[in-house]
């Protein structure tokens, strides 16, 4: 038998009953899609494939393949501070109805939650939740799979169910954009600015491009940061014109 990607070869054949299994070399996703020949051989028996009876079966070519592999999660991504991306290796059934509550989400040290909204659009689960994520946040996801097919995850056919998974199956990347916290940014010295977000900052944020910040001191020209550093949650800026304190 050869399945048609550049006429690939099956790497194994077994047969049980009516069902005759083979073995690929390139392994196969929901994603797939395959086209299957056969062409029985003209020795031994083991070449061909035959009924109990001895009667050998028919040659056929490029048959399409169902695909039935279940969807599986590539990443799950915190993309927004109330939205959450779980993105499958395949388009799903966007027709489904998925209850929000197959699902479970866990931000930071709060207990379980489901999300306010569930949505299915080409390969994505799109997950709202009722509180407010930040790029700091460590979250976690579950999913369980309902007994009803068109309440569940399932490839663009409706022919296979993605599996249910635990919130430690996956690690929930957070891409959140950082956010200036309320009341964040402050002279906090003559020539000195502080600006606060609310996560972590990559030490290099702001030390290798001062002049990305501009300033305006008491209605003057705009002028670039003298200088700028980065400490945890917090870009301290260097101002050239001092800063008088109003009184």
């Amino acid at each position: 038998m050869q399945l048609l990607r550049a006429s690939e070869k099956a790497i194994s054949c077994s047969i049980s009953g009516k069902i005759v299994t083979l073995g690929t070399s390139t392994p196969l996703t929901a994603a797939s899609t395959v086209v299957i020949s056969y062409t029985r051989g003209s020795g031994a028996a083991n070449t061909k494939i035959t009924s109990t009876a001895d009667i050998e079966a028919l040659n056929f070519a490029a048959l399409i393949v169902s695909n039935n592999i279940k969807p599986d999660v590539t990443t799950i991504i915190a993309t927004g501070k109330n939205t959450i991306e779980i993105t499958y290796d395949v388009a799903l059934k966007t027709s489904n109805t998925v209850s929000k509550t197959s699902y479970s989400i866990i931000i930071g040290s709060t207990a379980a939650a489901q999300p306010s909204t569930v949505a299915l659009s080409s390969n994505k689960v799109t997950l709202t939740t009722a509180s407010d994520m930040t790029g700091a946040s460590t979250i976690k996801v579950a999913y369980t799979k309902s007994n009803t097919a068109s309440e569940n995850v399932q490839n663009g056919g409706g022919t296979a169910t993605a599996d249910s998974f635990l919130n430690t199956a996956h690690t929930v990347q957070n891409k959140i954009i950082p956010q200036i916290i309320s009341g964040g940014i402050k002279a906090i010295a003559e020539n000195t600015i502080e600006i606060e977000y609310d996560t972590n900052l990559a030490a290099s944020a702001a030390n290798t491009g001062k002049s990305q910040w501009t300033f305006k001191i008491n209605g003057g020209s705009a002028e670039a940061a003298a200088g700028a550093s980065v400490s945890n949650t917090k870009v301290t800026l260097t101002t050239t014109t001092a800063m008088v304190r109003n009184l």
